[in-house]
C-alpha cells in the first residue's frame, strides 16, 4: 500500500526538520495512548509485539530481522517473544519424541 503513494521524500510522513518530525510523532502517540487508555504502553513496545506476532505466525528470525531493519539475528532475538501457549504447544508436540513414543 505504501509503495503506491507518491513520494516526496524518504519519510512516509514527512513533516520537516528532524526536531519537528520527532515532536509530531511523540505528540500523536501521547494523544493515541490517552484515547486508548494505554498510559504505560511505549511506541517501541509495538515493535516487540510486531516481531513476536510474526514469529508465532511462522516467519523466520531472518525475515523478521529484515522487516525490522536489523543487521544481526541477535538484535532480532531481543525483539521476539513467544507466548506461554506457543511454548506449551511446542512442548506438547515434541514431548513424544523425548519419551520415545514417536507417532
Amino acid at each position: 500500500m505504501l509503495d503506491r503513494l507518491p513520494r516526496r521524500s524518504r519519510w512516509v510522513f514527512p513533516v520537516g526538520r528532524l526536531r519537528a518530525r520527532t515532536h509530531w510523532l511523540d505528540s500523536f502517540w501521547q494523544k493515541l495512548r490517552a484515547e486508548a487508555e494505554l498510559d504505560d504502553v511505549r511506541l517501541h513496545d509495538a515493535r516487540h509485539s510486531y516481531a513476536s506476532m510474526a514469529l508465532m505466525s511462522g516467519e523466520t528470525i531472518r525475515t523478521i530481522g529484515v522487516l525490522l531493519g536489523h543487521h544481526t539475528a541477535s538484535s532480532t532475538l531481543k525483539y521476539t517473544h513467544l507466548s506461554d501457549s506457543a511454548v506449551r504447544e511446542a512442548l506438547e508436540s515434541f514431548s513424544p519424541v523425548l519419551s520415545g513414543d514417536r507417532p
